[in-house]
């Protein structure tokens, strides 16, 4: 139970019992957290596109999203981008990716992450847009020991390491698990080819960041998590439109 609470408190700002900070812990809780984190996400979208239309129903959900998870992934992606995209030596980005500051590229990086997920939740209906928030938020935390296990941590101490420390396979395959059972879940087969996505995403995030810092932080994680949900947001609006197209072409024939 101290694992759980501990994974709450570095994975959200929903109340953990003043839960102590230990990521170690942590890691082996994260797809639980991961699935109450999405049902939080996919209840405000479902509740935000009842009652208002696309637009502002999708702004509220990805702001609520936001206050679930206290910014935490978006100030990481924002730290990542500063420093992976300078044009640098490796030990001065290792600097900016340490700076509490934001410059150009994280901010651009945070709207561009907003921007693409309110698209994306607005192009789908109540329903399969509250499914699509589900299968991103849990998907992503799913996905997170496999991609923390993947590369090595760009300290040997502090909150990367200790997490990774934490990430036996266990963990990797129980978020794996709960990650694709949360796409297939929550939007059905094609739900399966959004985890995929997410999964893929992360991968390839966590590998182009560590050959720019020597390996994976904190704030490397919650750029991973911030994508992967963007992937799976993608996916699942691109695939709806085709299957939209699909059932239309269907009909005319």
């Amino acid at each position: 139970m101290n694992g759980l609470l501990a994974a709450i408190g570095l994975l959200s700002r929903l109340p953990a019992g003043g839960a102590s900070w230990a990521p170690e812990r942590a890691a082996g809780w994260v797809p639980a957290v991961g699935l109450l984190i999405g049902g939080s996400v996919a209840g405000a979208t479902w509740a935000a596109h009842a009652l208002l239309p696309p637009l502002p129903a999708a702004a509220i959900a990805v702001a609520a999203w936001a206050a679930v998870t206290g910014g935490l992934h978006l100030d990481g992606a924002a730290d990542a981008a500063d420093a992976a995209l300078v044009a640098a030596p490796r030990e001065r980005r290792v600097a900016i990716l340490g700076d509490v500051h934001h410059g150009t590229y994280g901010v651009a990086a945070v709207v561009l992450i907003v921007i693409l997920k309110v698209s994306c939740l607005a192009s789908l209906p109540g329903g399969t847009a509250a499914g699509a928030a589900f299968a991103a938020a849990a998907g992503a935390r799913g996905w997170l020991p496999a991609t923390a296990r993947a590369f090595p941590p760009l300290r040997q101490t502090g909150m990367g390491a200790a997490f990774r420390a934490g990430c036996k396979w266990s963990a990797v395959l129980t978020g794996a698990a709960a990650a694709s059972a949360a796409g297939g879940a929550a939007l059905g087969w094609w739900g399966i080819a959004t985890a995929a996505a997410g999964a893929t995403t992360m991968l390839l995030v966590g590998w182009g960041l560590g050959r720019a810092f020597g390996g994976l932080n904190g704030d490397g994680y919650g750029a991973c998590i911030e994508l992967g949900e963007c992937a799976v947001l993608l996916a699942a609006a691109g695939l709806a439109s085709q299957l939209d197209a699909w059932a239309a072409w269907e009909a005319v024939r």
